[in-house]
């Protein structure tokens, strides 16, 4: 990943900033499905996708609230489904 970083001259110089391999960085979607698809990433399930929540869809989905867990749980379940 790249960013700006400040010389001891107060100048600023581009550099690369380094991201120790297995470290956890939280980026917005756009940018981290990129990443995913050009497998520079990795990326966790969020918890509204997790295997609890299937299971009580499976089981009775009339009454999952998946607003409460996440508001645009339908428009995002679309964007990650084909990763």
């Amino acid at each position: 990943m790249r960013g700006r970083e400040k010389k001891e001259g107060g100048s600023e110089e581009n550099r690369f900033l380094l991201v120790e391999e297995g470290a956890k960085v939280e980026q917005p979607f756009w940018l981290a499905q990129e990443l995913y698809l050009r497998q520079a990433v990795s990326m966790n399930v969020l918890a509204c996708f997790n295997q609890k929540t299937r299971r009580e869809i499976q089981a009775d989905a009339a009454n999952v609230d998946l607003r409460s867990r996440c508001p645009y749980f339908y428009k995002f379940d679309c964007k990650i489904a084909p990763m």
